[in-house]
């Protein structure tokens, strides 16, 4: 009996231990502790389209709606379509190492990791690359220098290898790709210029610390999760009831509700020369005076709550527009 229970925790324990990172032989040493529920509302944006995405299998058979796939790339798309695999992986990592963790999100099948995306957020979501490893005997590296390198083997001798370098602010700072020709008595490239084996080597370790292009290790340990498991995102809720609390000719009270979360407000006006709505002020309340105004003149005007649960601005989607004019 004894026995018996003994083999069963075992057998659980191994179940937790592929279930929980599936990806960690692919992609993945250095495992950062991230608190999803802090970060992820950031990537907000990123998370819902991949789970809209999931739910109508890619858009396998369904003509993909406008605006809706932002940071999925079509070649994504046409992989998913071609894979069939709903599943999808999310990691967070601090890849350039600038004290806030970018979203990565992949996949894999029994041999290659693909990573679909690597998104920052600095003071706006932004797209680091996409679409790194897509295809047959292609796979990514991640290393704890900031670099990511992506693998690709064509066949007979001949493979590439993209490196690319972030920076602490979350551009890619460099980018150099690396090629294998076989077929052609083992000739190097640097982009389109040709090198020495040496200097090839040299490349490589430069990005990774290691040498043989064919056999890179990551010296990074990731922590998968699953897309597919995770509720929605809530993030931080846009400003409604915003009004007119008072006027006069050159002055408006503008006023709206509290946002739960938000430490703060910001409060835009519509330029008629840019054709863009500008920020005015920034306040900590839920009422701003607005002066300085041109009497008879009509306004536009948008409120957006923020608030730092990681010591970055997260921003809210913008209030609905109020469009008011001023008194003669």
């Amino acid at each position: 009996m004894k026995q018996t229970t003994r083999l069963l925790a075992a057998a659980l324990a191994l179940l937790l231990l592929f279930t929980a990172a599936p990806l960690a032989g692919f992609c993945g040493g250095r495992t950062l502790a991230a608190d999803d529920s802090v970060y992820l509302p950031y990537y907000k944006e990123v998370i819902s389209q991949y789970q809209t995405a999931i739910k109508h299998h890619f858009y396998r058979n369904e003509e993909v709606p406008e605006n809706k796939t932002k940071y999925i790339s079509q070649t994504l798309l046409d992989h998913k379509s071609y894979s069939r695999s709903n599943t999808v992986y999310y990691t967070l990592y601090d890849i350039n190492r600038n004290g806030f963790p970018e979203l990565i999100v992949a996949d894999q099948d029994e041999y290659d990791c693909y990573i679909y995306g690597i998104f920052s957020y600095t003071s706006k979501l932004t797209v680091v690359a996409d679409s790194l490893s897509l295809g047959y005997h292609s796979l990514a590296r991640i290393f704890q220098n900031g670099t990511v390198a992506v693998f690709f083997r064509g066949g007979r001798g001949y493979y590439d290898l993209t490196f690319y370098r972030l920076n602490g602010k979350d551009r890619s700072k460099q980018k150099d790709v690396l090629a294998h020709d076989g077929m052609d008595g083992s000739t190097y490239y640097r982009g389109q210029t040709e090198i020495s084996e040496r200097a090839a080597k040299d490349l490589c370790k430069y990005y990774t610390g290691q040498t043989d292009p064919e056999n890179l290790q990551s010296d990074v340990t990731l922590n998968w999760k699953r897309i597919n498991d995770l509720s929605a995102v809530k993030g931080l809720a846009g400003p409604t009831g915003l009004k007119v609390a008072a006027q006069s000719n050159t002055t408006l009270k503008l006023q709206w509700k509290k946002v739960p979360g938000a430490a703060g407000y910001v409060v835009y006006r519509y330029d008629t020369a840019s054709k863009k709505f500008t920020e005015i002020r920034t306040t900590g309340k839920t009422a701003v005076k607005v002066k300085d105004l041109k009497p008879g003149t009509s306004y536009r005007f948008a409120v957006r709550a923020f608030s730092r649960p990681a010591k970055k601005p997260l921003f809210s989607a913008f209030s609905k527009t109020l469009r008011v004019k001023t008194a003669k």
